[in-house]
């Protein structure tokens, strides 16, 4: 028998990726609880492991496994060709949002309303326990406040939050500390992979967005430990955010997002409830690895057969015989 990994750019990868992307959101949909990071990494993992272009070929001789042989579809190459198309798209996409961040870092307003906010950065990160500095920029049509993390930590805040109370910046200090004290930037770079690898499957986009929307339950959290008796306060921070046309706080995790950070916010006592983390990521690993074994190709012995055979026969014909000692 033989085993191995190879890449594949064929439907085997296509079919696969969709099936586990789509059983992956539903695994993330029966999650319901908070305050687990482990299973919104392990679900990276996973998700990036299902969407690269590989696939697993093994077996005995003789034997196929796979739901239909390699190359036996002549769309692979249209396939190719639609997927790089989309790939470049994303890729110019994604660089365009860069490159507006970093414009925004660099050439940012940094005013008397900047130092307010980093005042109440400060009290955040000592909350959070975040040592990295900040870099205040205040941005003419930011929808919401957000936090960029690259060789330092650039804290963005719209131009019309002008008018908020130090208490309001506190808090929306806490929720974006909480980003940076899990670590969230990393896995938003995963993700970025994972989006120009399957920009086209819209089962991997609503995973991003449920976890997305974890992550921002994740760091509401910051904002209950750090802020005590304040959860009714940041609701009504959250509504008025969104009544003033700030609806970036409500935009992850489709149009229950919002509606599902309220609930756990006015009753973190119910956070916890639903499958546990552990049990979900063994049941992902299980059933990718399961996918994994579906879409195979052919053992790989079935390719060196002939090239053995042909080696063989080559030693045992010998074009130059031995002359006998009495010729």
């Amino acid at each position: 028998m033989s085993f191995g990994m190879e890449w594949s750019w064929g439907g085997e990868w296509w079919l696969r990726a969709a099936l586990a992307m789509g059983w992956l959101w539903a695994l993330a949909r029966l999650l319901a609880s908070r305050g687990n990071r482990a299973w919104i990494r392990g679900m990276t993992l996973l998700a990036l492991l299902a969407a690269l272009p590989w696939c697993w070929h093994g077996g005995s001789e003789g034997r196929e496994w796979a739901l239909w042989k390699a190359g036996g579809i002549g769309t692979t190459q249209a396939w190719i060709i639609a997927w790089a198309t989309g790939a470049t798209v994303m890729l110019l996409r994604r660089g365009a949002g860069w490159l507006r961040i970093r414009s925004w870092c660099r050439n940012g307003m940094s005013g008397e309303e900047a130092a307010a906010w980093r005042a109440a950065w400060n009290h955040a990160a000592s909350r959070a326990g975040v040592e990295a500095d900040v870099e205040v920029r205040v941005i003419p049509g930011l929808r919401s406040p957000a936090v960029w993390v690259g060789r330092r930590v650039w804290l963005l805040v719209p131009a019309h939050a002008a008018g908020w109370s130090d208490e309001v910046c506190r808090r929306v200090c806490l929720h974006e500390a909480g980003h940076v004290a899990g670590g969230d930037a990393w896995l938003h770079r995963v993700w970025m992979l994972v989006d120009v690898l399957q920009w086209w499957n819209p089962l991997w986009w609503g995973l991003r967005a449920r976890m997305e929307l974890e992550l921002e339950k994740l760091a509401d959290g910051w904002v209950l430990r750090g802020d005590r008796g304040g959860a009714r306060e940041y609701v009504r921070d959250l509504l008025d955010c969104v009544e003033s046309g700030m609806k970036g706080v409500a935009s992850w995790g489709g149009s229950g997002g919002l509606e599902e950070r309220i609930n756990c916010l006015l009753q973190p006592h119910r956070a916890g409830g639903g499958w546990g983390a552990g049990v979900v990521m063994v049941l992902a690993g299980v059933s990718v690895v399961g996918l994994a074994l579906l879409f195979r190709g052919p053992a790989p012995a079935r390719m060196d057969a002939a090239v053995v055979r042909d080696a063989e026969w080559r030693m045992a014909a010998n074009p130059f015989p031995a002359v006998g000692e009495g010729d």
